[in-house]
């Protein structure tokens, strides 16, 4: 009954949650068995094993003193003794602790690490000692970190890495505890080899994450330095266990790999991050999950440090705090090349993006202005450049040897030329999209088409610089060939005003472009919507009824697009045929836009403007006098302006242009 319950509750907190339960309930479940002598014969050895684990754990909650600690050492020493088990146990965790919570030489309850183990070693294993998998590895830890020792250390485990020994935890761990220890020595490569191999095995494992906490934590701060990306995720995936744990060592390791992972995502060049961090009584959270990387680096710093110190002001010395002060740098460091669709700008996206769609204020990182510019929308030096100037192609220039190089394969020179080329801020994609393509295909018999597309492919993949995935954009419009993997991320990157108009022009030859280009003008906003509402046909019910409602609207200006939609969606029949209230109301903003006369031509561009006004002015009086229900506070000054206009705009300069002739 009773007993039973205690043990479960204490093994599934120790071995599936923070390990807090079970401390808190273990001195309660040690009184009842005390209390109960007619029990302790057959309820002995799970009670002992209960001991095991929370001596084996104690150390990680500040809480639990120095003084409390020994008086439970001295407690579980008075156990063996009492039910007739050696005191190996009692020495392997003593040895652990004075490791793991004291500085080199220091003693605790008498003796230093090392002459714990040695006891421990001279001592005879009974029913208490752990698998020997497990031992090996207590063995094989202490050498490697406590007498820094790796060829001895290597020496005791060769059992478990030849794959002879092994159980729940082993080799998990062990690969953790060696990747830990070449990290710190300097050695990246073999500490992103084993903590590679821990993750993996630990990830194909049915066990809870919770397990393993502690040695993820540590495999993601390692493979931060090689893979900033991956080890993003593997921080998402810790994060509700974090959230709810109370084990302060674990809380420490977890922040302090958090803060590493920041560390290098910064010095790759990633200045945001979505996250859905749960600890919303901090005062960093943000409801809409964005965050400033600089501003999550402080914030995981700070809370590592506040385990740090108190697990540190617990053991009086400043072993955790020291190793969070520890700083990495690795000669030749170079951070690993994306070799899939899931490139520089779609992990930049993807930290931003909910549905498919960015947030309305979203803008790409870019180099602040002269003092004497105000900085640019993402997609508007495109986009002046496109409604306004009509761009003339320019020569290519060096692009014609950079195609060449890229035509013989020479596909990652290729890339570095054509960054360099577009370094230049004067150099844009729009001024020789076409003469591009058009020396491709015209020197197609000499360039091989494969090279090429992977050209456009790594352009697209592995370029930071905007010009330059454009041209990738450009290049691969050409075949108009992909796959799902790449359509999906060219709709991705659609998603960003910068790109849009070349996302449009890529995937036009597409039997479904039209559908394509319908997707990105519900999500984008600004530039991107003017290009995408720009190309949209309105060739279905579904698309003719967005655009009137929809179309005209963005955050640059409406008047882009105004006479666009007027002409298309036909608005002069529209208007003849006795619009209903809510065709009113979106008809109204379109007239409206088509009334302030810029940036596009707008109602003068019409030789009936006054017939269109009228039309719609009548409109609106008939459904004045219905008391039709139009459920927006602009459309009666909509209306008013419209008035206005044609009796003051066109009217009257009717009436002057009669005086005049006069």
């Amino acid at each position: 009954g009773a007993m039973e319950l205690y043990h479960e509750l204490i093994r599934e907190d120790i071995f599936h949650c923070d390990n807090q339960q079970a401390i808190l309930v273990f001195p309660e479940y040690l009184s009842f068995f005390e209390s109960h002598p007619e029990l302790q014969k057959e309820f002995k050895r799970d009670v002992m094993w209960c001991f095991e684990w929370i001596i084996n754990n104690m150390d990680e909650f500040y809480q639990i003193s120095l003084t409390q600690i020994d008086n439970i050492f001295e407690q579980y020493a008075a156990f063996c003794r009492k039910y007739n088990y050696s005191l190996r146990t009692y020495y392997e965790f003593l040895s652990i602790f004075i490791q793991n919570n004291c500085m080199p030489g220091e003693t605790f309850r008498g003796l230093t690490a090392k002459e714990a183990f040695q006891k421990m070693l001279k001592t005879k294993r009974d029913a208490l000692s752990d698998c020997p998998a497990c031992e090996l590895d207590r063995e094989f830890d202490y050498y490697l970190n406590a007498e820094d020792n790796l060829e001895k250390a290597l020496e005791v485990i060769e059992p478990v890495f030849s794959g002879r020994l092994y159980c729940a935890e082993v080799p998990e761990t062990t690969y953790s505890n060696l990747s830990v220890y070449y990290f710190d020595h300097g050695k990246l490569n073999d500490a992103v080899k084993y903590a590679t191999k821990s993750y993996r095995l630990i990830r194909n494992q049915s066990a809870p994450e919770s397990d393993f906490f502690n040695s993820l934590s540590d495999t993601a701060m390692i493979i931060a330095y090689r893979e900033p990306q991956k080890a993003l995720k593997m921080l998402r995936d810790l994060l509700p266990a974090a959230a709810v744990s109370h084990n302060a060592k674990g809380c420490f390791f977890f922040f302090r790999a958090a803060y590493h992972v920041m560390l290098n995502l910064d010095k790759e060049g990633y200045h945001h991050v979505r996250m859905k961090l749960p600890f919303k009584e901090d005062s960093i959270y943000q409801p809409d999950n964005q965050y400033q990387i600089s501003d999550l680096k402080d914030y995981f710093f700070e809370k590592a440090a506040f385990y740090a110190q108190k697990l540190d002001r617990r053991n009086g010395n400043s072993m955790l705090t020291d190793k969070l002060d520890k700083t990495y740098q690795f000669k030749g460091t170079r951070f690993r090349k994306p070799t899939k669709v899931d490139f520089f700008f779609f992990f930049f996206f993807c930290e931003y993006m909910d549905d498919g769609m960015l947030p309305p204020d979203f803008s790409l990182p870019r180099k602040k202005p002269d003092k004497d510019h105000a900085p640019l929308d993402d997609g508007a030096m495109d986009g002046i450049m496109y409604f306004h100037y009509k761009p003339e192609q320019k020569e290519l220039g060096e692009l014609e040897n950079i195609v060449q190089l890229a035509g013989k394969g020479k596909t990652r020179l290729a890339v570095n030329k054509t960054e360099k080329f577009f370094s230049d801020p004067d150099k844009f994609t729009l001024h020789i999209a076409d003469n591009l393509q058009n020396y491709i295909i015209s020197h197609r018999d000499e360039l091989n088409a494969d090279a090429i597309y992977d050209f456009g492919i790594s352009l697209l993949v592995s370029s930071k610089n905007y010009e330059a995935v454009k041209t990738g954009l450009m290049i691969l419009e050409i075949f108009s060939d992909y796959n799902d993997k790449l359509l999906e991320a060219i709709m991705k990157l659609s998603a960003c005003n910068e790109f849009t108009l070349f996302c449009i022009w890529a995937v036009q030859r597409l039997d479904n472009a039209n559908e394509l280009v319908f997707t990105m003008a519900k999500r984008t906003f600004g530039w991107g919507r003017i290009f995408a509402v720009h190309f949209l046909q309105p060739d279905t019910p579904e698309i003719r009824e967005w655009l009137l409602n929809n179309g005209v609207h963005n955050s640059i200006h409406p008047g882009y697009l105004a006479n666009k939609l007027f002409d298309e969606l036909d608005i002069r029949s529209m208007l003849r045929q006795n619009p209903d209230a809510s065709q009113m109301q979106a008809i109204a903003y379109i007239i409206l836009f088509l009334l302030e006369d810029g940036p596009a031509s707008g109602i003068r561009a019409y030789d009936d403007a006054e017939d269109i006004l009228s039309a719609f002015l009548e409109n609106a009086e008939r459904l004045d006098v219905e008391q039709a229900e139009i459920d927006d506070e602009n459309y009666p000054h909509i209306v008013e302006y419209a008035r206005e206009y044609l009796e003051e705009e066109i009217n009257g300069a009717d009436d002057d242009e009669s005086g005049n002739e006069n």
